[in-house]
Formats: structure tokens, C-alpha cells, sequence
């Protein structure tokens, strides 16, 4: 179908630009970022919505790159942020003059900011949680309402679906690169520990990262191993229903990439990957699959595919466990499995009990409405205007439930349930598949309101490129239901 519609030249143009864009940010030290929001505010005031809309979730995908191929100084890093938030200000201005209903359903969303705002107030830092509020609503708005009626504008939504092909290859075609230059792994391999174990030694340093062959924490083209494995297999699912909604046939381009992009997973070595992937694998497999319109014969072979990758994928998986314990390894995180004392259960919370002891606590002492949006008690005392402060939760709900307490919880629950109701109403297969898929990341590692982390790449991708596959098929059904409906061609005589 890429083919057939002559759209395949679109994904390469795509592609480029998005790979220009890196290379001009990187060598004008971040001004072109500045340029970048200054097309999106002109393509949004020109109503050129897919230009406009691809020009801003552009931005989510630059804030995840490795930094030793976009470094984030200079004025990188604060256009970064700029950027979104002015570009986000030209869209509302534009998307709130049309009229329909045909939007993502997740208005809700603002029931739980309230509570969260409330509970910042007698948080650990008011005005950090204030800004990561801010932050968040201006990527809510941005996707809402840069996406809203595109189904009223084919060639918008045709060029958003490019633009999400287009940026899969550059995620997996760069990340395959990458092996080729292990200096980069390597790097990021010392960042990430310099970060997590400040008083480590360069001689400790070196034997550790050594240990993994100089790539211990394989990232790609990302920050840091563990968004590679949130945002790989939510770009694969994504990909997988495109094929199977849009394309609705066995296409050659996307198998190539699905396959090119499994072992990337298990080279992320983070357990969050294996998560999301099984559950994609499940919603994909025994949810999708009963949604799709297709010849019985394409559904079949689409069918049998599938089961033969999770059979090479197990039998893989059994050969590394028998030769050499790979999996034991990767799941307990450890390169000696004969000496770990710990159960399994333990191997696998072990990593994350520290958080969650972290948000019970803070729960603890105010049941009510928590201790402030995504902040920490160790930010406690903070001062002055910060546009970034990075942490780290443990699970979703034990995060929410630390950050608003129960009146959050409460409320995040209803959020959810008018989301789901709101998809099947609407019958956004799609983006709800991919959402649930993001829940079950948040299951292991909580960025849903992290948009200056993976968390923003991963909105735009599981509900705004969900969203965008549901939009070619309601335009599809559109346009099939018109054609039902017109009268049988009389013969000559």
C-alpha cells in the first residue's frame, strides 16, 4: 500500500528531515530547535494540521536522543522546552476554532491535574511540581489539539502516518548503526553510572562497563538503555497495527523493520522491555486480531507469522538459557546467577522496592492528597526557577498514590475509565491497544507524566500514532461505506 499510494517517497522525505534535524540542532548547538518551533507556529496558523502536528511531536523524540549525538547545551536544552510550549499555544489557537468531536479521549485527564496542583501546594517543592504540571498539560494540549478533526483532512493524516514510519526507521536504523561505533554505547555506559554511583572510581568505573564488552547498557540512538526499552516496543506495536489495520496485508518493509527491532529489545538488557513486549504480543495477538477487516487468506498467513516469530523467539530464548544462562542473567540482572542468594521474586522487585517504599512513605504522610506532583523529599527545599528535575518512581499507581494520595488515585481512576469508554464509543481500537501497552511499561517503569523523559515520546506514539492508524480507518470505512451506497453501473446494450 506504501507503494501502491506512491506514499514511500513521503516516509523517505520524512526520514530526512528528521535526521537533518538532529544534524542541524547538534551542529548550531541547538538554535535550529528555535527554527524548528518557528515552522510549527506558521504551519499551525496556516492550518497545514500534519506539518504542523509532525513539527511537534518532533520535539519528544529529540529530547530522548543519546546525548553524544545531540548534545543538550548551550541553548539546546532550554529550546527544547521552549519549543513545544509555544508551539502547543499556536495549535490550541488554531485546533480550538474547529468544530467536531473527532478527538482523543482524554479530557479527563485534567481532574487528576487539579488534584495534583492541589497537592503540590504542601508538597516537598510547590514550584517544581508546578512547572512539571505546566509541562505536562502543554504535551496533553498540543496532541489533543494538533490531532483534533484530522479526519476531516486526508492529506494531514496521511503525512502524520508518514511522519510516524518515517520516524520507526530512523529509531531502529539508527540504533542499528550504532553497533558499528561501540564508543557510543560505551559513553553512555559511563554517563548512565557516573550518574547513578557518583563516588565510584574511574578505575571501578572502567571494570564494570568493561564487564558488558564496552556496550553493557545498549541505548541506540537514545539516552539511556532503559527509554530504548519502553519506546521500542511501543514503536513495534505501533508499527505491527499499521500493517495489520492500514496495509491490512503481509507488507515486506514492515517485517523488515519488526524483525530489525526485536533484538535491539534484548540487547537493551532491561527487564521493563520484556514487559512491554509480552503484553504488546498479547493485546496484538488475542485483541487486535479479532478487529481486523481482512481476506480470510491474509489473516491466516498474518496469523501463522506471528506464531512462527514467537516460536524462533522462544527456542532462541530456551538455547541462550541452556548455553550459557542469558536469561537468568538478564532477568536477575546479575552475571553470576550461581552466587544469587535471592529468589526469583525478589531478582525481580528488588530494583524497584526502594521506590516503592519511597512513595508509601510519602503516601503515609498525607493519605489524603499525597506530597506533590513528581517531586521527591530529597528536592525539599529547592529554590528558584528550574525547568528540569529529573527522578525516578517505582510503579504507576504506588506513584500516584505517593504524589495525590487517595482523592489522586481516585481521580486517575476516573481518567482511565473515561478513557477506555471513550475509545470503545468511538472505536479507537488502536489507540486503546497501544495505551494499555504504555500502561504496562508504567507496570515497571512509571513516565506517564514525564514528558521530558520517554514518557513524552511514548504519548506520542501509543495515543498519538494510535490514534492516527484509527483515523485511516475511519476515513477507509468512510470512504468504503460511500461507495456501498452508490447504484449498480447499468450495462450498454
Amino acid at each position: 500500500m506504501l507503494l501502491e499510494n506512491n506514499l514511500f517517497p513521503k516516509v523517505v522525505k520524512s526520514a530526512f528531515f528528521i535526521a537533518l534535524s538532529v544534524l542541524l540542532c547538534r551542529v548550531t548547538h541547538g538554535y535550529f530547535a528555535a527554527v524548528l518551533a518557528l515552522l510549527g507556529i506558521v504551519w499551525a496558523f496556516r492550518n497545514d494540521q500534519g506539518k504542523a502536528a509532525s513539527c511537534y511531536m518532533l520535539f519528544p523524540f529529540l529530547v530522548i536522543m543519546n546525548p553524544f549525538i545531540l548534545p543538550k547545551e548551550g541553548i539546546c536544552g532550554l529550546a527544547l522546552r521552549l519549543g513545544p510550549i509555544i508551539m502547543a499555544a499556536a495549535l490550541f489557537l488554531s485546533g480550538s476554532k474547529k468544530v467536531g468531536r473527532h478527538t482523543i479521549p482524554i479530557g479527563a485527564i485534567s481532574f487528576y491535574l487539579v488534584v495534583a496542583a492541589i497537592s503540590s501546594i504542601s508538597g516537598y517543592a510547590p514550584l517544581i511540581s508546578f512547572l512539571k504540571i505546566i509541562n505536562f498539560v502543554v504535551l496533553i494540549v498540543g496532541i489533543w489539539f494538533g490531532l483534533k478533526n484530522i479526519d476531516c483532512n486526508h492529506e494531514a493524516s496521511v503525512n502524520m502516518r508518514c511522519f510516524f514510519l518515517a520516524m520507526t526507521v530512523v529509531l531502529i536504523g539508527g540504533s542499528l548503526v550504532t553497533l558499528f561505533f561501540p564508543a557510543i554505547g560505551y559513553l553512555t555506559s559511563v554517563s548512565f553510572f557516573l550518574q547513578t554511583n557518583p563516588d565510584l572510581s574511574m578505575e571501578e568505573l572502567n571494570a564494570i562497563v568493561a564487564s558488558g564488552g564496552g556496550v553493557r547498557l545498549f541505548a541506540g540512538i537514545t539516552n539511556q538503555s532503559q527509554c530504548l526499552a519502553v519506546v521500542l516496543p511501543c514503536t513495534l506495536a505501533w508499527l505491527a497495527c499499521d500493517m495489520l489495520f492500514v496495509e491490512r496485508r503481509v507488507s515486506l518493509f514492515h517485517l523488515l523493520l519488526l524483525i530489525s527491532g526485536l533484538p535491539l529489545i534484548y540487547m537493551t538488557r532491561a527487564r521493563v522491555a520484556f514487559v512491554a513486549a509480552s503484553v504488546a504480543i498479547f493485546m496484538i495477538y488475542f485483541w487486535c486480531f479479532r478487529k481486523i477487516r481482512m481476506p480470510a487468506k491474509v489473516k491466516s498467513a498474518l496469523s501463522l507469522l506471528m506464531v512462527i516469530g514467537a516460536f524462533i523467539v522462544g527456542g532462541y530464548g530456551i538455547y541462550a538459557e541452556s548455553k550459557d544462562e542469558a536469561i537468568s542473567r538478564w532477568l536477575r540482572k546479575t552475571e553470576d546467577t550461581s552466587s544469587d542468594s535471592r529468589s526469583f521474586t525478589e531478582a525481580l522487585t528488588e530494583s524497584r522496592m526502594g521506590l516503592i517504599e519511597n512513595s508509601m512513605r510519602d503516601f503515609r504522610r498525607n493519605p489524603l492528597f499525597g506530597k506533590g506532583f513528581q517531586v521527591t523529599e530529597d528536592m525539599k527545599g529547592i529554590k528558584g526557577f528550574r525547568l528540569s528535575a529529573a527522578i525516578e518512581k517505582g510503579v504507576l499507581p504506588i506513584m500516584v498514590l505517593g504524589e495525590t494520595g487517595v482523592i489522586g488515585l481516585l481521580a486517575f481512576g476516573i481518567f482511565l475509565i473515561s478513557f477506555y469508554y471513550g475509545c470503545v464509543a468511538r472505536r479507537l481500537i488502536v489507540t486503546m491497544s497501544l495505551f494499555t501497552i504504555f500502561l504496562a511499561c508504567n507496570m515497571a517503569e512509571a513516565v506517564f507524566f514525564s514528558p521530558g523523559g520517554a514518557g513524552g515520546i511514548l504519548w506520542v506514539v501509543c495515543v498519538g500514532g494510535g490514534f492516527i492508524i484509527d483515523t485511516h480507518i475511519k476515513l477507509r470505512n468512510r470512504a468504503e461505506a460511500a461507495m456501498m451506497a452508490l447504484p449498480p453501473m447499468q450495462g450498454i446494450s
